[in-house]
């Protein structure tokens, strides 16, 4: 397998999981707010329905995939095609699992999608950052070895 399959698979995957836990905790912020579990269903379904909203969230990360580096307007455009893409997704899985019934219940499952974006981005951007902040740290004690 090469490295451009790896890294998709390790990108969805990373994705998933953080996905899932967001979609988790934006759902259990819902239920405290509203009175009920906005993904519906049974509550031995509920996490499976969380696994499959975590997945429906993550396929579409590999939008992010380039093969060199994009410029800034090639980056905003996946950025909304990313998210249109998504709203898509979780909007269809909603309705044919009965979410909502009318256009209100589309706009809050719409408002939640969209805090699960926001968080995800959140702690993505957090992570990215650590690492960056790793590695140059490795950088500069390699380019201290080196005088």
């Amino acid at each position: 397998m090469n490295n451009d399959y790896k890294f998709i698979i390790k990108l969805i995957i990373s994705q998933f999981f953080m996905i899932t836990v967001c979609v988790m905790f934006v759902t259990a912020i819902l239920d405290l707010v509203t009175g009920n579990v906005a993904l519906g269903g049974s509550e031995k379904a509920y996490p499976w329905i969380a696994m499959l909203t975590g997945l429906a969230g993550a396929l579409p990360s590999v939008l992010f995939f380039f093969r060199e580096e994009p410029t800034k307007f090639q980056f905003y455009r996946r950025v909304a095609m990313h998210f249109a893409l998504i709203e898509v997704l979780i909007l269809i899985e909603g309705a044919v699992l009965n979410w909502y019934s009318n256009f209100s219940g589309a706009l809050l499952i719409f408002t939640a999608i969209l805090a699960v974006y926001l968080l995800v981005w959140f702690f993505t951007m957090l992570l990215n950052k650590n690492a960056a902040d790793g590695i140059n740290k490795a950088l500069q004690e390699f380019n201290a070895d080196e005088e």
